[in-house]
């Protein structure tokens, strides 16, 4: 099957569209809330060394030397937790940052947006055309009173005038029977103006 330029055009716009276009935003908060967890796992960690320090087994000799050794250790450990909670709370204040900007979307990116819907338009009404879905809303609309062509509408005020004055008229019966059978915006003029003026 051989395809036209119009079909590889929209192919590569769509390949390009999806592949483009990824959320920046979307990467930043990803990004936040694996920092978040890895944080909180660290905090975590300090949490039960430093519980660990403060509860040495009954084999460590009780000295000077290995009391400041853990208390050193121990300072150590609270300062790798002050950081961690540190980190937790910026990439908090990161997530509540995120809300107040958006993505850029590049101009090749929007005018293949509005390529995009202009073809799905084009695509809808040449379907409804094709199947004469178009006749039948067009139809519809005409039967409702609305967009009924004015030059339509005349013909119809005429052809109603003149019904009017020659109401027996079986020629003049039959005209309009005839048109209103072969123009269906003159059937919706007609029958529309037939209704207002009853």
């Amino acid at each position: 099957m051989r395809h036209g330029p119009v079909h590889n055009f929209l192919l590569i716009a769509t390949m390009l569209a999806m592949t483009g276009c990824v959320s920046s935003t979307k990467r930043i908060a990803t990004q936040a809330n694996e920092v978040t967890q890895r944080a909180s796992e660290i905090s975590d960690t300090a949490d039960r060394a430093m519980a660990a320090l403060s509860d040495p087994p009954p084999s460590l000799p009780v000295d000077d030397e290995t009391t400041a050794y853990l208390a050193l250790q121990k300072s150590y450990w609270l300062a790798v937790q002050s950081n961690a909670d540190f980190i937790n709370d910026a990439a908090a204040k990161i997530h509540i940052d995120l809300t107040k900007v958006g993505d850029t979307i590049p101009w090749w990116a929007t005018l293949l947006k509005a390529l995009a819907a202009l073809g799905l338009f084009g695509l809808l009404i040449a379907t409804a055309w094709y199947t004469g879905l178009l006749k039948l809303v067009q139809k519809f609309v005409w039967g409702l009173g609305l967009m009924i062509p004015d030059a339509k509408k005349s013909q119809a005020k005429l052809d109603a005038e003149v019904f009017d004055a020659n109401p027996e008229s079986p020629e003049v019966w039959a005209a309009i029977a005839r048109k209103r059978a072969d123009d269906p915006a003159y059937d919706a003029a007609f029958r529309n103006l037939r209704a207002h003026t009853k």
